[in-house]
C-alpha cells in the first residue's frame, strides 16, 4: 500500500499521505483501517495529505471511491496549491457531500485540521 496511515492523538485526527501510484483498492483498503482505528480510539477525522500525489484513479474509481467514505466520518483532503488533480479531488468532495459525507478540499493544513476540530 502506497500511503502512510498515522493517528494524531494530540489533534485527534487520523493522517494519511498516499503516494504515487495510487489504486482504488489502496483507498479502499485504508478506509478499512480507518474503521479500525475508530472503533479502537474513537477519531472519526481524516486529514489526507494529498500535497504529493500526481496520479489519482480514473473519475470512475474517485466515484465509487467517494461514494463509499464510511458515514460517521469528516474528512479534509489537503491539496498543493498548483496541484495538477485538483478538479478530480473537488469532483470526490462533491461526491462526497451530495452522500451527506462532510467533506472538504483544503490548500492549507491549519485551515483543514481547524475544520475538522470544528463542531
Amino acid at each position: 500500500m502506497p500511503q502512510e496511515i498515522r493517528v494524531d492523538e494530540k489533534l485527534g485526527i487520523i493522517v494519511i499521505t498516499p503516494s504515487d501510484p495510487i489504486s482504488k483498492e489502496d483507498v479502499l483498503e485504508a478506509l478499512s483501517l480507518f474503521s479500525s482505528i475508530f472503533k479502537e480510539k474513537g477519531i472519526n477525522k481524516i486529514l489526507a495529505d494529498v500535497t504529493n500525489l500526481h496520479i489519482v484513479p480514473p473519475m470512475i474509481d474517485i466515484f465509487e471511491i467517494f461514494s463509499v467514505f464510511p458515514h460517521g466520518f469528516k474528512h479534509a483532503l489537503l491539496i498543493g496549491e498548483a496541484q495538477s488533480v485538483e478538479d478530480i479531488f473537488r469532483f470526490g468532495e462533491t461526491v462526497s457531500v451530495n452522500r451527506g459525507m462532510p467533506t472538504k478540499v483544503f490548500t492549507n493544513r491549519d485551515d483543514a485540521i481547524a475544520w475538522l476540530n470544528s463542531p
